[in-house]
């Protein structure tokens, strides 16, 4: 654990930060979901939606797993397949490649469904189980899933957060960390402020985005040195670059 950046991120002001996650809330879809968006109904799947903000699309998230956890045996493997798609289209362009990258027949792993929905499914019960680590294991089993997107698909089936290359930086970490490690170290912050696990990593990548790219910790050119924990991020900056 990088004590002193856990210590500077917990001076964050994170009842302002809170509402301020673009991929959350009345916003409009970000660039990078619209594109997602674009992406996945060219490859053949969720063509029948549109969405006006981000809200609306969380809310159809939810809506879904909310009917398949109240009898998952009552619902087809298509229902399960449709909410695996709209967590890519939420999650945004960088989730493309099981849509994308396609074998010497021209099929995607997403076309190849039957091959891995079995994982989805043990991957499911288990984030229901309170089992975050097993249940990310498992998603990360299925092809071109990785921890950035296992975990979004946790987020949404389990309730526990996203850990992503934003995320990891932000800890003050030079690589990947285990899932456990980050419970840890948001659980400390999120007790700090008395929010979730999910809230104080919804909070802590508002701050993120707002004042850094996704792989680096150099800021933004041209922001308003007068936005709110400024001075925090330029303190990042400065302990990143020594």
């Amino acid at each position: 654990m990088n004590r002193s950046r856990i210590d500077l991120l917990k001076s964050l002001n994170f009842k302002y930060w809170s509402d301020k996650n673009p991929f959350y809330g009345n916003f409009p879809l970000t660039s990078s979901i619209a594109a997602s968006l674009l992406i996945i109904q060219r490859a053949g799947y969720l063509q029948q939606f549109s969405f006006q903000s981000c809200d609306e699309l969380v809310s159809k998230i939810e809506e879904n797993i909310n009917a398949i956890k109240r009898d998952i045996n009552e619902h087809a493997d298509t229902n399960l397949l449709q909410t695996f798609d709209l967590i890519h289209v939420w999650g945004g362009r960088m989730g493309k490649s099981p849509y994308v990258k396609r074998d010497e027949k021209g099929r995607s792993s997403r076309d190849k469904f039957s091959d891995w929905i079995n994982l989805y499914k043990q991957g499911i019960q288990l984030a229901q189980k309170k089992d975050p680590l097993s249940a990310l294991s498992e998603f990360c089993k299925i092809p071109q899933i990785g921890v950035s997107f296992g975990s979004k698909h946790l987020r949404f089936w389990g309730g526990y957060p996203i850990l992503d290359t934003r995320m990891w930086l932000l800890l003050g970490h030079d690589s990947q960390i285990p899932y456990d490690i980050f419970i840890e170290e948001i659980n400390d912050i999120g007790n700090h402020w008395g929010l979730s696990w999910v809230k104080t990593e919804e909070a802590l990548f508002a701050f993120s985005n707002n004042y850094f790219p996704n792989n680096e910790l150099t800021l933004k050119k041209n922001l308003d040195p007068n936005q709110t924990d400024y001075e925090v991020a330029k303190g990042i900056q400065t302990i990143q670059t020594r």
